[in-house]
């Protein structure tokens, strides 16, 4: 073997295929059909009903609980009053009512919607248990908070 084995992924793949006689052959667009069938769609007969999306983001339904929180809790309140008199961090933003820290949704220190989106990115069938790495960088796209972390071990490392 002469390509060198950089990821965790090919050394485990590797591992799997050693017990394996077989041989990687290298076949052109035109001589690989099976692979290439979707690229060489003709886009002009497609029709725009017969598309199908798929979300590999979550969707969070908890747009008013949100805004409520961004109304009631004092700890918000206090940062939405710093933004109107522009001593809060340069971080902070608000858009529509609701508080942002570098572009992702700020909830307050007792928030129970944390414990939502966190169940949400781990635990539903959708989310599949992706675990720790996965789960934080899901739910870090949409959220921040101080010690989310830590937040995720104490609720599902330890369980």
């Amino acid at each position: 073997m002469a390509q060198v084995i950089q990821t965790p992924q090919q050394q485990q793949y590797l591992c799997k295929l050693l017990g394996y006689n077989y041989t990687i052959v290298y076949k052109a667009g035109k001589d690989n059909q099976a692979a290439d069938a979707l690229s060489r769609i003709d886009a002009s007969t497609l029709v725009p009903s017969s598309f199908h999306l798929a979300v590999s983001n979550p969707i969070f339904n908890i747009s008013s609980d949100i805004q409520w929180e961004n109304t009631t809790n004092p700890e918000l309140i206090a940062l939405h009053e710093q933004l109107r008199q522009g001593i809060a961090a340069p971080e902070f933003t608000t858009l529509n009512g609701l508080l942002f820290h570098k572009n992702r949704l700020f909830p307050s220190s007792d928030s129970p919607l944390r414990n939502i989106v966190l169940h949400e990115c781990h635990s539903t069938p959708q989310a599949g248990h992706p675990g720790i790495l996965r789960t934080i960088k899901k739910l870090s796209g949409s959220f921040y908070w101080l010690k989310m972390w830590m937040m995720f071990i104490n609720l599902f490392a330890t369980a």
